[in-house]
């Protein structure tokens, strides 16, 4: 562990995390968007997606910029990647004609 990277906000529980953990959580989120890296590093405004490697591996720690930007691009707030309880994958979306319930009671 290199350094610890502590954020707070009013309704999370923020606590101070390694760059191995923060890099494991923004490279789980990645790939549950099905995201290459250098689509994230793109679209976090990251000039080369090696940081992005480096970052996710926790070779290197997020500057807060960068937390912002890959947190942007990710669909996430940044304290979600910091807070104790991590990142919530949203609910699986379920699509049926109007006129089926979709396995609901009405």
């Amino acid at each position: 562990m290199k350094s610890q990277l502590v954020f707070g906000m009013e309704n999370k529980m923020i606590v101070p995390l390694s760059d191995e953990e923060i890099g494991y959580r923004i490279r789980k989120r990645r790939k549950y968007l099905k995201m290459t890296q250098k689509e994230l590093a793109d679209l976090a405004y990251l000039k080369y997606h090696q940081k992005l490697s480096l970052i996710e591996n926790g070779k290197r720690s997020v500057k807060v910029h960068e937390l912002f930007g890959i947190a942007s691009a990710l669909k996430v707030d940044a304290s979600e990647i910091l807070s104790k309880e991590g990142i919530k994958d949203p609910p699986p979306i379920i699509w049926c004609k109007v006129d089926e319930s979709c396995g609901m009671n009405k």
